[in-house]
């Protein structure tokens, strides 16, 4: 008796496939991306290069000493109030850099060195570190730090080309009240526009109009409208170009469009912030009314002008494109929803219209992002997704 010979598999069969991977439940996030903070912040610095290489063209070594002080001052302050708190130095991550860039690019270029300096330390140490660092502060760091010194020095900051110190002799600090110095600022466009405004004669409607009233106003309101933008508008080639006044970092709208398409192309930022702020300026900025007067027939006559401004003018003046593409899309201070993204964009460009055609203040770029970052909670619940399966209430 043979035994069986022992069955063995075909060499030709097919091999066993492998095992489907195992659905593994971990902690959320669950949709990660290869992009990190050190990531993400050293690639807005790379953005914010040409606007810095455009503001050191146009305002030479000033420029150069004010981003030095703004930068410098944000690094170490991190640093040290880290260092002093006992937690882990988190300077390498790019983000004091970023804030200190920033902080330099909202200053006049010949504003004295510790007007960037207190706005570096402030935004850091207050707005940022003391409510728990990257990522848990309320407010855009940079902007809280440039309203600080407004407040604190206002004669300092407020104005386009910059404000120069000039050499005051005794006789003239006896005779004409000066303490140390007096303080010349330039007018930026936005300024020049207000300033002409107010020296306009205020007129009654009906009443007799002055000489000099007749000179300085249209035939219409709308006419008056016109005098103002020509004598007070700089051509839109040079605004765009940043052959215009303003602080080192918000002149060249050229230099920061690059930078926002380099960040629009990495993912970094999207485009409803940007867009729904400066469509929102542009609008506003052209339909809203302002209050003028005329001289017809020596008679004086009054009216609110509707559909007069330039939109273009509106974009491309003070500081709207360097707020909208850099600051109003900071992560940590801006709605996380698309449709969030929306409203504070469209909320921004409102306040920012209100403020420059019905404020004192000739800018609104900064107090209206800050405004609009208060907001970012109550826009992030109302526009919060529905989560899968949910039933509405």
């Amino acid at each position: 008796m043979t035994e069986a010979p022992n069955e063995t598999k075909p060499k030709d069969a097919k091999a066993k496939a492998p095992e489907p991977p195992r659905f593994l439940t971990t902690a959320s996030p669950h949709i990660r991306s290869r992009d990190d903070i050190p990531t993400i912040m050293w690639s807005v610095v790379a953005a914010l290069i040409p606007a810095a290489i455009a503001g050191c063209y146009f305002f030479g070594l000033d420029a150069v000493r004010i981003i030095a002080i703004g930068v410098l001052s944000a690094v170490l302050t991190e640093v040290l109030i880290q260092k002093f708190a006992g937690k882990k130095v988190t300077v390498a991550d790019g983000s004091a850099v970023v804030t200190g860039l920033l902080v330099a690019f909202v200053m006049p270029s010949k504003a004295p060195w510790f007007v960037p300096l207190v706005a570096s330390v402030f935004a850091i140490a207050i707005v940022k570190l003391a409510f728990g660092g990257l990522g848990c502060n309320i407010w855009n760091p940079a902007l809280a730090g440039r309203a600080f010194v407004v407040a604190c020095f206002a004669a300092l900051t407020i104005g386009g080309w910059g404000t120069n110190w000039v050499d005051v002799t005794p006789g003239q600090r006896v005779s004409e009240g000066y303490t140390r110095a007096d303080t010349m600022t330039g007018a930026s466009a936005l300024s020049a526009r207000r300033d002409f405004r107010k020296s306009l004669p205020v007129l009654d409607e009906g009443t007799k109009a002055t000489e000099k009233a007749a000179a300085q106003l249209g035939k219409t309101p709308r006419e008056t409208l016109r005098g103002i933008q020509a004598k007070n508008t700089t051509p839109l080639l040079d605004m765009f170009l940043g052959a215009q006044v303003g602080c080192i970092g918000e002149t060249c709208a050229f230099a920061i469009l690059l930078g926002g398409l380099f960040l629009l192309a990495r993912g970094v930022i999207s485009w409803h912030i940007p867009v729904s702020f400066l469509g929102t300026l542009a609008l506003l900025g052209w339909l809203l009314p302002v209050h003028l007067g005329g001289v017809a027939g020596g008679e004086s006559v009054t009216g609110w002008v509707w559909a007069g401004g330039d939109p273009l003018f509106e974009i491309l003046a003070g500081g709207a494109m360097l707020g909208a593409v850099f600051m109003a899309t900071d992560m940590v201070t801006s709605p996380l929803s698309r449709a969030g993204q929306l409203i504070f964009g469209v909320g921004c460009g409102l306040i920012t219209v209100v403020i420059r055609k019905y404020g004192g203040y000739p800018e609104g770029v900064c107090y209206s992002i800050l405004l609009m970052n208060t907001a970012t909670p109550l826009i992030d619940s109302l526009t919060k997704p529905k989560v899968y399966g949910a039933k509405s209430r």
